[in-house]
């Protein structure tokens, strides 16, 4: 069944968006600050949310304020500096709301695999888990910068990873379901492995991920009917 337009419904913005107040918010954690470790200690996790993540949340709400626009999702934000091209509103509004899924996308450190469909179309694109792991790590060491990996389901419902640059966010594009996302921003990492990026990366999608979110996701998207899909968070 086809997944295409399957994005975000209207209220997932991971707890980083008020719609009341219509602007951005810093989410709670949805684990201890001890739970990732040794992959993220609790240091890294306590500057990468209370100091870039904020900071983030922070720099949209600032450039939002002289607007006459009221948003409702942090969606609608982010399609709306595209339309007039104001990079830095993208830029903090894209920041903020990557965090915030990628928040979603941990489980506390051990070993995680994918498993049932999500596990099948894994293996059909990439031959096995390490085929898979290899590949981002691949894509990480590629990327001269900051930015972030993501596993994405296609309209036909394969599966595939894309990189993209910087602050870019693929949470609104209506052509795909996302299923996780690993920051490559070295404030990721730096403090637990300073610059072994690729350690990193092996050690988010084999220790951290959660991959029981990202099947559930990924089957959400097979069940549900296109005309049904929302694109706006």
């Amino acid at each position: 069944m086809s997944l295409e337009g399957h994005t975000l419904s209207p209220d997932e913005s991971f707890g980083v968006f008020n719609r009341s107040s219509g602007t951005f918010v810093l989410p709670a954690l949805p684990f201890e600050v001890t739970a990732l470790v040794p992959i993220t200690g609790a240091e890294t996790l306590g500057v990468h949310l209370g100091k870039h993540h904020q900071a983030y949340v922070d720099g949209a709400n600032r450039l939002m304020e002289p607007m006459a626009k009221k948003f409702e999702t942090a969606v609608e934000v982010i399609s709306f500096a595209r339309s007039i091209e104001a990079h830095s509103l993208l830029e903090q509004a894209g920041q903020a709301l990557n965090h915030a899924f990628f928040w979603t996308c941990h489980q506390a450190a051990g070993l995680t695999r994918p498993d049932g469909s999500l596990e099948i179309a894994i293996n059909g694109k990439f031959g096995d888990f390490a085929g898979f792991t290899d590949a981002a790590i691949a894509l990480g060491k590629a990327r001269v910068g900051s930015g972030w990996i993501w596993l994405v389901a296609d309209h036909e419902g394969g599966v595939r990873l894309e990189l993209t640059r910087d602050a870019e966010t693929l949470l609104d594009d209506p052509s795909l379901v996302v299923l996780l996302v690993c920051d490559i921003w070295e404030h990721a990492y730096y403090l637990d492995r300073s610059s072994d990026r690729a350690g990193w990366v092996e050690g988010f999608f084999g220790q951290l991920a959660d991959w029981s979110m990202a099947k559930a996701r990924y089957e959400n998207g097979l069940q549900r009917e296109p005309d049904a899909a929302s694109n706006v968070s």
